[in-house]
């Protein structure tokens, strides 16, 4: 099974309908076979078997037929008898020693060669105690023994053939049942690997759709995962060169990929943010350097406003020494 998954996905179909082909085919063979066989019993039935019953019967009859016209003729005193009947029992007698080579030569039972024989050898008495009562016609009381005696041997004679008419009777019965019993085989094997055919189709395409779904289901659930970002889970690798392994296997690989390309802005943000702390670190301490010379700026400048009120005082208190002084010397210019 895991061979099977492990192919192509085009290779997979083309093995199951091709199993599925292959069934049909043996199938139809198993069909073939046995209705050929349910054929040649038929024919056998039909052709070899009822020749045999045919003979059998044809034999039994030219025996009843044959036997009373020699008792008519050896038991009558009547002469025009012999002259009726004599060209008819001659015929009937040479036809009954062609069925009797025919029935030996289509016969091939073990039973049946037993009948033959039995037959075989009662027709040889048959004959011979019918050639004694023609021989005794000129005797009554010769004729009426010999009468009694080929009546017990027609007797016997009728009785053998008609266990070989019972025989082959039963024979063509036994035919007739191996003929339906061959057809109800050759149904129950078709039955049976017609079965087994949709048994197997289920099978492939059960194993077909569980090698091609169950893989994509779990490819569905991965690629959900992964658009969600769930990363955390890994994709198992598939083994085989199947359209299904080869595409798990690539979205593993990516799966991969985006990990490292997670890791990598994971990493970058991390140094965005170090970068950002020292921003403010030194933005901050900017901030109090800038308020520091802010306040000495400020200080600079009150005593820069104290030291131009000082300058202006001193340059009033000039003027007004100058004032003075010049006063002074008009005074004394005057004086």
């Amino acid at each position: 099974m895991v061979f099977f998954n492990s192919l192509r996905i085009g290779t997979r179909l083309a093995l199951g309908y091709g199993a599925v082909i292959l069934l049909m085919f043996v199938m139809l063979g198993v069909t073939l076979v046995r209705l050929s066989q349910a054929e040649r019993l038929t024919d056998s039935m039909l052709a070899e078997q009822s020749e045999r019953l045919s003979l059998a019967r044809e034999w039994r009859e030219n025996i009843a037929v044959n036997s009373q016209r020699a008792l008519a003729i050896g038991l009558s005193a009547d002469e025009s008898l012999a002259s009726h009947f004599t060209e008819a029992v001659k015929a009937v007698t040479a036809r009954t020693t062609e069925v009797q080579k025919r029935y030996i030569e289509l016969e091939t039972s073990e039973r049946g060669r037993r009948n033959i024989d039995e037959m075989g050898a009662i027709r040889k008495a048959y004959l011979a105690q019918r050639d004694a009562l023609m021989k005794a016609h000129a005797d009554p009381m010769l004729r009426a023994k010999e009468g009694e005696t080929f009546k017990r041997v027609t007797a016997e004679y009728l009785k053998a053939a008609d266990d070989t008419v019972a025989y082959q009777l039963e024979r063509q019965a036994d035919m007739a049942r191996e003929v339906a019993n061959a057809m109800s085989a050759t149904r129950n094997t078709s039955v049976g690997v017609a079965l087994l055919g949709v048994v197997t189709a289920a099978l492939l395409g059960w194993s077909l759709s569980r090698s091609i779904v169950r893989p994509l289901s779990q490819l569905q659930q991965a690629a959900r995962r992964i658009a969600q970002g769930d990363l955390s889970q890994d994709v198992p690798a598939a083994v085989g060169r199947s359209e299904t392994a080869e595409l798990t296997n690539e979205v593993a690989q990516m799966q991969l990929a985006l990990r490292r390309l997670v890791a990598q802005v994971r990493d970058s943000t991390d140094s965005i943010e170090t970068a950002s702390h020292e921003v403010a670190a030194g933005n901050a301490d900017l901030s109090s350097r800038t308020e520091n010379t802010a306040s000495s700026l400020q200080q600079t400048a009150s005593t820069m406003e104290e030291l131009t009120g000082t300058v202006q005082q001193s340059a009033a208190s000039a003027r007004t020494a100058q004032q003075l002084a010049t006063s002074a010397a008009e005074v004394a210019r005057r004086g």
